[in-house]
């Protein structure tokens, strides 16, 4: 560091106050650029260029973060909250944060950038969208299982005893292939499924033993539900993500259906094993056949099934969103 022979010269009391003033100066110069294009191009111009900007930073700021911490690539709620409580932010605004299990809730008590423009005669930043980005983006950075929502904040608010509202909740994931399971989808029809881990997610309320295969069905519970899915569920992430559907040799002259695309390798229904799961080997295997998968009827009548299913989960979704 450059000014560290003049900066150790103070005590660390002052160091903290000059922290503070650091923090004050960013806030400062985040709202004076903010306000200069708000002035001339309007509201949503300035929106804008701030989501825009929140998209890269946000991610810079968590990265030095996490690397200042030493904290490792999925250290979960303890990580996010240590984290959170060393931004820029948390020099400047009164917060608090609650955590129940997976899930921590993060509040902004008060609000120095809403309280700047209140005592200007200024209209309340609408800030929901960005925090959006900011937050998500944050947190995801931090580590990627974290889905973030706002629970409050302008111009949405419900909670009155705070500026702004953040639920972060950790998704934890046990089926194979699931740290690098975030390939974007390639079907437009079904945008609203980011990542395989979030097409996990819907699944795991659609999968039932109609949606099993008939030789397992028996078998099936709501504990055990990726048992007897693999080659629909396989086929149909394929009609998501894209790439190629692989087929592990299993007894009887079946196979066991995973999904390969690029370098991410993932297994959406391999949970359905136990302790076998380890076990099992995603090299060298025979590329599957749709065609032959569904030249079976019952197969091809589940398949459908189950993607006509997913279709109006993604469309109640959107109605009630």
């Amino acid at each position: 560091m450059n000014n560290y022979n003049n900066l150790s010269q103070f005590s660390k009391d002052d160091l903290i106050k000059l922290i503070e003033i650091y923090s004050k100066n960013w806030l400062a110069m985040d709202g004076v650029w903010f306000q200069s294009v708000e002035r001339k191009s309007g509201m949503d111009e300035a929106m804008y260029h701030d989501a825009e900007a929140w998209k890269r930073f946000t991610v810079i700021e968590a990265n030095r973060i996490k690397k200042f911490l030493n904290l490792e690539e999925h250290s979960g709620i303890e990580g996010l909250a240590k984290a959170l409580s060393l931004r820029f932010y948390a020099n400047l605004n009164d917060d608090s944060i609650e955590i129940d299990e997976n899930t921590l809730i993060y509040s902004a008590i008060d609000c120095r950038v809403q309280t700047a423009r209140k005592r200007k005669g200024m209209a309340l930043h609408p800030c929901r969208s960005v925090g959006l980005i900011e937050y998500s983006g944050f947190a995801k950075t931090i580590d990627n299982r974290f889905e973030c929502e706002c629970s409050s904040c302008y111009p949405m608010i419900t909670d009155e005893s705070c500026c702004c509202k953040w639920k972060f909740t950790l998704r934890e994931y046990n089926f194979y292939g699931w740290e690098n399971a975030l390939i974007n989808p390639i079907n437009s029809d079904f945008s609203a499924i980011s990542s395989p881990r979030k097409l996990y997610d819907i699944l795991s309320d659609i999968w039932s033993a109609e949606t099993c295969a008939p030789r397992m069905r028996r078998n099936w519970s709501p504990e055990n539900k990726t048992l007897g899915q693999c080659s629909i569920t396989a086929f149909l992430a394929q009609d998501i993500f894209g790439g190629k559907v692989y087929g592990i040799p299993r007894e009887g002259g079946n196979f066991h259906c995973y999904n390969v695309i690029g370098d991410c390798v993932f297994d959406l229904t391999s949970e359905q094993f136990g302790d076998e799961a380890k076990s099992l080997i995603y090299e060298n295997n025979p590329e599957q056949s749709r065609e032959i998968h569904f030249a079976k009827e019952e197969k091809l009548q589940r398949y459908n099934f189950l993607k006509d299913t997913l279709n109006k989960f993604l469309e109640n979704r959107s109605e009630n969103s």
